[in-house]
C-alpha cells in the first residue's frame, strides 16, 4: 500500500484532501504470467472489493469535514490508470457509488486534469475576493469623497456670505 494522505493547500486556505493508499496486492497478483484466467478474474474481483471498502473508509472519515474552506470530497488516487480500469471492470458501478459516498476515485491523468481544474478555480476565486475588495473599496472612497464635497461646498457657500457682508461693511464704511 502507498501510505499517504495528502492535504493540498492554497493560500486562501482552501484545502483538497487526497488520499493516496488505494489497496493494489490483489491487482499486482493477477498480473503473474502463469495465472488461469479464472484465478486472474477472482483477484480482480477481489482488488475491487478492496477498493470498494477502501472508498467506504474514506468516506467514513469524513475528511472533508475537518477544514472549513474546500470541496467536500475527498480525492481516492489510485496510482495506474490500468488499476483502476480493472476496478470499475469488475465492478462497473464502483465509481459511481464511490461519488455517492464523497469519494473521486482518480488516476494519474485525472488527477492531473482534476489538480489544474481546481487551480484554476482557486486563481479565479482568489481574483474574484480581490475584486469585491477593490469594489468595497471604490464604494468607500467614493462617499468619502461625497463627504468631502459635501464639506468643500458648504464652506465655500459660507465663504461667499462672508465677502459679501464684508463687502456690504466697507461699502457702508466707504459710505
Amino acid at each position: 500500500l502507498i501510505t499517504q494522505l495528502l492535504a493540498l493547500r492554497q493560500r486562501g486556505g482552501k484545502v483538497l484532501v487526497i488520499d493516496a493508499k488505494a489497496p493494489m496486492n490483489a491487482f499486482l497478483d493477477a498480473q503473474a504470467e502463469d495465472l488461469p484466467d479464472d484465478e486472474r478474474s477472482a483477484l480482480l474481483v477481489d482488488h475491487a472489493t478492496g477498493l470498494g471498502r477502501h472508498v467506504a473508509a474514506l468516506a467514513a472519515k469524513e475528511y472533508w469535514s475537518a477544514f472549513r474552506e474546500g470541496p467536500e470530497m475527498v480525492v481516492c488516487f489510485v496510482p495506474s490508470d490500468a488499476m483502476l480500469g480493472a476496478a470499475l471492470a469488475a465492478q462497473p458501478s464502483l465509481h459511481e457509488r464511490a461519488l455517492a459516498q464523497r469519494v473521486v476515485l482518480v488516476g494519474p491523468g485525472a488527477l492531473m486534469a482534476l489538480l489544474r481544474t481546481l487551480a484554476f478555480t482557486w486563481q479565479q476565486d482568489a481574483l474574484s475576493a480581490s475584486a469585491r475588495e477593490l469594489l468595497d473599496l471604490g464604494l468607500d472612497l467614493h462617499r468619502r469623497l461625497a463627504t468631502l464635497g459635501a464639506h468643500t461646498a458648504k464652506m465655500g457657500r459660507s465663504l461667499q456670505s462672508s465677502v459679501e457682508a464684508y463687502n456690504a461693511m466697507v461699502g457702508a464704511l466707504e459710505s
